[in-house]
């Protein structure tokens, strides 16, 4: 397993990687999809152009398995998406790319949980609390009563 930075020139797998990430999405949250395309709609520039915003592939022996986005600014380093494809889910690859994401980048994280889904609400917490040995808070916000988790891993 492995997690590497998505280069510029990768842009369009992770743009049809997102497709399927924000198709499962739209099960538990309302995605934006553009029935004139048949795409669902999401700015990645940022990732490209903004030293702040970090894009990664995750990676097994048979090369792309998914994609983890983060955001890193002053105040908290939030990932934004985190996805592995349906084949290879339930084979630690989530858990592995976390784990070095939390290595790399030290500070106050900010996760907020994808609203609606138990399963996500389950993996997380179980990751933070094995992580931070039971050192987080949570807390729920918003409309969707979303899960939110913070701890600090300086």
């Amino acid at each position: 397993m492995k997690l590497i930075k998505v280069e510029k020139s990768e842009r369009s797998i992770l743009e049809n990687l997102l497709q399927l990430y924000l198709h499962d999405l739209s099960l538990y949250y309302p995605s934006p999809f553009n029935p004139k395309t048949g795409l669902y709609e999401y700015n990645i520039d940022e990732y490209f152009t903004n030293p702040h915003y970090k894009a990664y592939f995750i990676l097994n022996e048979d090369g792309i398995a998914g994609f983890a986005l983060i955001i890193i600014d002053e105040e908290f380093i939030r990932p934004t998406e985190i996805f592995v494809l349906n084949q290879y889910k339930g084979k630690g690859l989530a858990t592995f790319a976390l784990n070095r994401l939390f290595e790399e980048y030290s500070g106050n994280w900010e996760i907020k949980i994808v609203p609606n889904s138990k399963k996500a609400e389950k993996l997380w917490t179980r990751l933070v609390k094995e992580y931070t040995n039971g050192n987080y808070q949570t807390e729920r916000v918003g409309t969707y009563n979303r899960l939110v988790i913070n701890f600090n891993n300086k």
